[in-house]
């Protein structure tokens, strides 16, 4: 039997949260049928244990030899969905008990939504930033160079965290957490691997909307996330992969503007900068 909706997570040595991200599907999987597919990117630790020995019942697990990648990671795990939705879960989230349940009748009541994104939260309840406008060389630039901390109304990129009270179409919300229409994801072509991880989640909502389609922030619907749990764990080498994904992403969406020279000089700088000091 096809199952409501598919859950979807990639994990990297994510031992120290993957067993409380299952716990909060099986929570939110009443009255549901939910299967979960796990896409493990070549843990070291022993997230594999973890997720074999989870009571949780309907779960596939897809082993890589080698770490690919968040996107070809992502993409392997969504082609094996079998359900019509499919909600993209970090290792790092935990669902409120009603989470898929309102997500589901959303989407279901609102056929021109592709993507529905939950309102997000720390684990100590305070609201966290979850959305930003697609970024532009104007906004990037001012984040490098520290000016948009000075006034931070000159950049539309990061927006400031508004809780919302009513369904709201956005443009970029948080990849950690979205649900989606697994046909409108297969329609557009899956992620960008070229984007092994950061700006991946940005790319595909950019490509959603351009074929007309709305992404949501649904604030009824709440995830919470540690944010970057497992990419802690190896800073300096994730300081060169944002560095990476946002020059391939520029290249893609920004092809042929004057900006791009004095964008990637800034992102280089800062992100080989970067991976030093985390290395100190």
């Amino acid at each position: 039997m096809k199952p409501d909706v598919s859950v979807v997570s990639v994990t990297w040595n994510s031992a120290d949260c993957i067993e409380a991200l299952l716990k909060s599907v099986a929570r939110a999987s009443d009255g549901l049928s939910v299967e979960v597919v796990i896409v493990d990117n070549a843990s070291e630790d022993d997230t594999i244990e973890r997720v074999r020995k989870n009571a949780f019942g309907n779960i596939r697990l897809i082993r890589i030899s080698r770490n690919i990648g968040y996107s070809k990671a992502n993409n392997m795990g969504i082609r094996k969905a079998k359900g019509d939705y499919v909600f993209l879960l970090n290792p790092d989230t935990e669902l409120e008990p009603d989470a898929l349940r309102v997500g589901l009748d959303y989407m279901k009541e609102n056929p021109s939504v592709a993507v529905l994104a939950p309102q997000m939260f720390y684990p100590d309840g305070h609201l966290q930033p979850s959305v930003r406008a697609f970024p532009d060389h104007i906004g990037i630039i001012l984040e490098m160079t520290g000016i948009s901390r000075l006034f931070p109304n000159l950049s539309r990129w990061k927006l400031n965290p508004k809780p919302v009270s009513a369904p709201t179409e956005v443009d970029q919300p948080m990849g950690a957490a979205l649900l989606m229409r697994r046909m409108v994801f297969l329609e557009i072509g899956a992620f960008d691997p070229r984007l092994r991880m950061f700006f991946s989640d940005v790319d595909l909502l950019k490509r959603v909307k351009e074929k007309g389609y709305k992404v949501v922030l649904h604030p009824g619907m709440r995830v919470s996330h540690v944010m970057g749990l497992s990419t802690r764990k190896a800073r300096s080498r994730m300081a060169l992969e944002w560095s990476s994904g946002l020059t391939r992403y520029f290249a893609k969406h920004g092809r042929g503007n004057p900006l791009n020279a004095i964008l990637n000089f800034f992102n280089w700088a800062v992100g080989i900068g970067r991976s030093l000091f985390y290395r100190l």
